[in-house]
C-alpha cells in the first residue's frame, strides 16, 4: 500500500500530482499560491508550479485538484523564485 503523504496533491481520479514544497502568503497575510514539486516522468527532473489555493478541495483527508492530471501540471509555466536580496 502506498503511503499517503499529508502534503501530496491529487486529482479526482486519486492521482498523485505532486507535492506542496511551499506556500506565498499575500501581504494581508491571506494563503494565495502553493507550489507544487509535480511529479517527474521518466527522465525529467522536477517541475515547480504555482496554483492558486482556491482551487484545492479537501476531500477524504486528501488535497484535491478537480480536472488536473500529470501533463496539465507539467504544462503550466515553471514557477521561480525571485533573487531578491
Amino acid at each position: 500500500m502506498e503511503r499517503q503523504e499529508a502534503d501530496s496533491v491529487y486529482n479526482e481520479k486519486g492521482e498523485r500530482l505532486g507535492r506542496i514544497d511551499d506556500l506565498i502568503v499575500a501581504p494581508d497575510k491571506a494563503l494565495s499560491f502553493a507550489i507544487i514539486g509535480a511529479v517527474g516522468f521518466v527522465g525529467r527532473g522536477r517541475h515547480d508550479v504555482a496554483i492558486p489555493v482556491n482551487q484545492f478541495h479537501l476531500r477524504d483527508g486528501k488535497l484535491v485538484l478537480d480536472g488536473a492530471s500529470r501533463e496539465v501540471i507539467r504544462a503550466l509555466a515553471p514557477f521561480e523564485y525571485s533573487n531578491r536580496m
